[in-house]
């Protein structure tokens, strides 16, 4: 049995064998403006659950799944330069040339005073560090107050990107073009 990883751990992740990354000759889909949910401040019931990041012919991904019930929270997803902490605008180093701040109306925390028990804790990891991929080379979870978590992404570069909410578990996944664009 694998023991759970703990919250405040840096798990660092490779590729997988199989995606190819960034040699394959893909459509290009996505931008780099700031990407909005329709309300977002909306605030919700769900809690962070967990984080991962993948490779794909195309894209690297990243997904923060969610835990429990309640409505989709507000989200917004855009460069920052630099990029700062919401809470306390104290400057963050991530990992690569571009950060991505992504914001989300869910609680985020191992446990906090007060936590009300329906909510489960994160399980983490806050953040991961990854070897191989083409433009990922961070993400980390940096803090989580009054109902808003911010994610950090740390990027090789600036990159188109697109965001998509998924259900079954609640999801919100940020996909990052890595694909040489078709002749």
């Amino acid at each position: 049995m694998v023991p759970p990883v703990s919250p405040t751990a840096t798990a660092t992740v490779g590729p997988t064998e199989s995606p190819t990354g960034s040699t394959a000759a893909c459509s290009p889909f996505g931008a780099t403006g700031d990407v909005d949910s329709a309300d977002p401040l909306a605030l919700s019931a769900l809690t962070g659950a967990s984080m991962r990041v993948g490779r794909h012919d195309c894209f690297e991904r990243f997904v923060f799944q969610m835990a429990g019930t309640g409505e989709v929270p507000g989200w917004s997803v855009g460069y920052r330069d630099p990029m700062t902490a919401d809470g306390s605008g104290a400057p963050v180093d991530l990992r690569g040339a571009a950060d991505l701040a992504v914001t989300i109306g869910v609680w985020t925390v191992s446990d906090f005073e007060g936590r009300p028990e329906e909510w489960p804790p994160f399980e983490g990891p806050d953040d991961i560090v990854t070897t191989g991929f083409g433009a990922l080379r961070e993400a980390r979870n940096l803090y989580a107050f009054e109902g808003v978590t911010q994610i950090g992404l740390g990027l090789d570069r600036k990159r188109p990107f697109r965001v998509t909410w998924l259900d079954g578990p609640a999801r919100l996944v940020i996909d990052v073009y890595t694909g040489t664009p078709l002749s």
